[in-house]
């Protein structure tokens, strides 16, 4: 995995345990994060705005409790106990769950007013990566 180093700005080799999401299998902790969200309620509609180029989307948003232990897989150093609000999106047209917000303290060390977004708009097999040159990005 590659990492941009925040204070020099070079890219550096870095081993997958020092990301701060794992991606490996995304796709399905992200599923079953959405099954496990407790009292989920239908909070309204809204406008979702596109990125780069694409369009956006009309989204459902729904909001719930979700358990911290359905998200250690893809956030290392969650607690196991308790659970954090969250507030789902979901593409009315598409039927996809695009994008995910986590409020509250996860990891220890996280503040009261901590917030996450994970956002899934397109997931595709992996893909060979080359070492980036060196200078920053």
């Amino acid at each position: 995995a590659w990492m941009t180093n925040l204070f020099s700005g070079e890219w550096e080799s870095v081993s997958a345990a020092a990301l701060p999401v794992r991606w490996e299998d995304a796709a399905a902790v992200f599923a079953a994060a959405i099954a496990a969200v407790e009292g989920p309620e239908l909070a309204g509609a809204e406008p979702v705005a596109g990125t780069e180029g694409e369009d956006g989307y009309a989204a459902w948003v729904i909001r719930g409790r979700l358990p911290r232990a359905a998200l250690a897989a893809i956030l290392p150093g969650t607690r196991a106990e308790g659970s954090a609000a969250v507030t789902v999106w979901a593409d009315q047209e598409e039927r996809r769950l695009p994008r995910l917000r986590l409020d509250g303290p996860l990891a220890a060390g996280d503040l009261p007013a901590a917030a996450r977004v994970l956002t899934l708009e397109e997931l595709a097999p992996a893909a060979d990566i080359v070492a980036p040159e060196s200078g920053g990005g």
